[in-house]
């Protein structure tokens, strides 16, 4: 029986993903799973550990545990599910972490990631030259969950759910359309927000605006199942950074009986062809007016679409075959490594945490501080404060 040890910095979408992932692929497996904070990782955890998977691992803590994990015999896998080395300009480069995250990756046996174009790019880095993709588990429960949809007259209700930081997607495609989408359907359709707020007049359209917090992943799922929405709206930039994203929107949306307009690049051309399982948008405002126009005028096309989508997530992303490439690509995690000696002490390494903790909250304050201002800082807390309620809610 092969132990792993996931460490991760933080509570974050990622990790409760991947918790949620494992508890269900190694459930019937001889792999024996936990998760671990790395400022609490010990001696102990990495003596059991066979292998030890790095969750994003951009920081000194992470890095320590695995160069000694490493010499001790452990396996080690980097995973990475955005190309945190090539962040945009609005995000946060921090020297440290990206030399951390460099190095993890060096010393790694493996990278993992749910981005195709990420284990291309990065695979050549590793200790060994290897990596693999790792897919979304989608359950038989889940799918179970997703409601019928029934023809008829009713308003058409449009959703947009995304994070703070995607506002600028949608004032930049979809935003400049809202008064022609009025013009032509008045009352007959609805827009809401979801975990997103952006400034809007809303005294200059017909039709309704809402406006709704972000939430835990489940209540998230449970609300918009609720609410029976029919179109969910994901702009995304095509540039690199986007394009080693993962396509977690359309897994989203159709979960909770969603058809989606996304935009026409990697990753959702990797899974969605238009007007079979969903609608692509190229880069353009009238793009985005015919094809979210589309899928409300083609109410018979947008059903079949969802009908569509959900049978390639029961087909392509289901427990049996999520488990058997993720074995396959990675077997040593059913392996019992022989180790020839204990973990040494962890006390330093841990003393780091507090160290580097410190060096990040200063550099993070001057970042935003500079670019934003007092009061751009302040929001910014908030919503990191915000976060991490929600996070706390989905771990264990």
């Amino acid at each position: 029986m092969g132990n792993l040890l996931c460490i991760y910095k933080r509570e974050m979408p990622s990790v409760g993903i991947l918790r949620s992932m494992f508890q269900k692929l190694f459930v019937s497996t001889s792999v024996k799973c936990i998760f671990k904070r790395n400022n609490a990782v010990t001696q102990k955890d990495v003596d059991k550990a066979d292998t030890v998977l790095l969750i994003r691992p951009q920081d000194v803590l992470s890095l320590k545990i695995a160069e000694k994990a490493k010499k001790v015999g452990c396996f080690i896998i980097f995973f990475m599910d955005d190309d945190i080395f090539l962040l945009p300009e609005t995000l946060p480069s921090i020297p440290w972490r990206i030399k951390a995250l460099r190095k993890s990756l060096n010393l790694s046996d493996i990278i993992l990631s749910s981005s195709p174009r990420i284990c291309t790019k990065y695979k050549g880095m590793t200790a060994q030259n290897r990596s693999g993709v790792l897919h979304t588990v989608v359950s038989e429960e889940e799918l179970g969950l997703v409601p019928e949809k029934k023809q008829g007259s009713r308003c058409v209700k449009l959703v947009y759910a995304a994070g703070g930081s995607h506002e600028e997607f949608f004032m930049k495609y979809i935003f400049p359309i809202l008064s022609l989408l009025d013009k032509k359907y008045g009352r007959e359709i609805s827009l809401s927000f979801v975990g997103v707020h952006p400034q809007i007049d809303l005294a200059k359209f017909s039709f309704d605006i809402d406006f709704y917090k972000g939430m835990p992943l489940m209540e998230y799922r449970k609300f918009m199942r609720e609410k029976n929405f029919d179109i969910g709206l994901s702009p995304i930039k095509n540039d690199s950074f986007s394009k080693c994203k993962y396509f977690n929107k359309y897994i989203e949306y159709t979960l909770v009986g969603i058809i989606g307009v996304y935009s026409n690049c990697e990753p959702y051309t990797y899974v969605i062809k238009d007007g079979e399982n969903g609608f692509l948008a190229d880069f353009a405002e009238d793009s985005w007016f015919n094809a979210i126009c589309k899928a409300i005028d083609q109410e018979k096309v947008r059903n079949q679409c969802l009908k569509n989508a959900v049978y390639q997530l029961k087909s392509e992303f289901n427990e049996s075959k999520i488990r058997e490439e993720l074995l396959k690509n990675v077997p040593e995690l059913k392996e019992k490594r022989k180790k020839e000696r204990g973990c040494p002490s962890l006390f330093s390494v841990h003393a780091l945490y507090h160290i580097y903790n410190l060096a990040d909250i200063i550099y993070l304050g001057v970042f935003y501080m500079t670019r934003m201002g007092w009061n751009g800082l302040i929001q910014k807390v908030k919503s990191h404060i915000l976060d991490n309620k929600i996070n706390q809610k989905i771990s264990p």
